[in-house]
């Protein structure tokens, strides 16, 4: 259990030490966690805090923006409706990959009775707590359009994130859905404060100010971030959907338009 694994260091700090910390409680529920230790030390493993100097340098060198997004979604638009609106709704929401494709399960097997709230026009993914509401990731709420609305409606398609994933490695695409929620969020962040940013992407800040105080207007918010992607959903979706593409890989006939009309909407606005 313990032999150390070279592609163990390739994982982010923060997986590392979640094993680590899984490895402990393990070792203690079986009664062995001297044997842990005992280990621990001869390997050399140690726990790891985050290098703060490491999230400056990743803030200045990687650059993300909807040019980004659109850039990638450009070439998976080809793949087909089925594989290229899942991404475009992750791209809308924030959502994970995860949270999307269980988005879109409920959807497909329920309709939005009970999942969509008309007044803020919102997915409420609270209400479905036994599998948005986990220990450390979450989703609580996502606003959409009346067109995402529609075209979440009428997605029948049945395809799984690993399905996805395999297109997106083999055309060099490897994380388009965390690009895509980075994207989301630094993008929020220039209209919405940094409290209503995290709980749109299922953090709740554990300060006394959100806890006890902070009560945003929920209504007013998804307004302003519905009009914020008003420019990058005109690029990203069609008004109707599509018909589906074959399986020989002919792509849906919208067309993506260029980036630099999203530029100049949202500089001017």
């Amino acid at each position: 259990m313990f032999d150390p694994d070279p592609e163990l260091l390739t994982l982010s700090v923060y997986q590392q030490s979640s094993i680590l910390k899984a490895l402990k409680a393990l070792s203690v529920y079986a009664g062995c966690s001297e044997l842990f230790k005992r280990m621990k030390a001869e390997l050399g493993l140690k726990w790891k805090k985050y290098d703060s100097t490491a999230l400056v340098r990743s803030i200045l060198e990687e650059r993300v923006s909807w040019s980004d997004v659109l850039d990638r979604l450009s070439i998976i638009r080809m793949l087909g409706w089925r594989y290229y609106f899942p991404i475009a709704f992750a791209a809308l929401t924030g959502l994970r990959r995860s949270e999307v494709f269980w988005s879109l399960e409920i959807v497909g097997e329920r309709g939005l009775h009970g999942y969509f709230n008309e007044e803020l026009s919102a997915l409420e993914h609270f209400r479905f707590p036994e599998i948005f509401l986990r220990r450390t990731k979450n989703a609580y709420l996502s606003f959409i359009s009346p067109r995402v609305k529609r075209l979440l409606e009428t997605f029948q398609e049945k395809v799984s994130p690993e399905a996805i994933e395999c297109k997106l490695r083999k055309r060099g695409l490897n994380g388009v859905f965390r690009l895509a929620r980075k994207a989301w969020a630094t993008e929020m962040r220039k209209i919405l404060p940094t409290e209503l940013v995290d709980l749109l992407q299922g953090r709740v800040p554990g300060s006394v100010f959100t806890r006890y105080y902070y009560r945003p207007d929920l209504q007013e918010a998804g307004k302003k971030v519905l009009k914020a992607l008003k420019p990058l959903e005109d690029r990203l979706l069609p008004a109707q959907p599509p018909e589906l593409a074959s399986e020989a890989g002919r792509g849906a006939s919208w067309p993506l338009k260029k980036m630099g009309e999203v530029r100049t909407y949202v500089e001017n606005t």
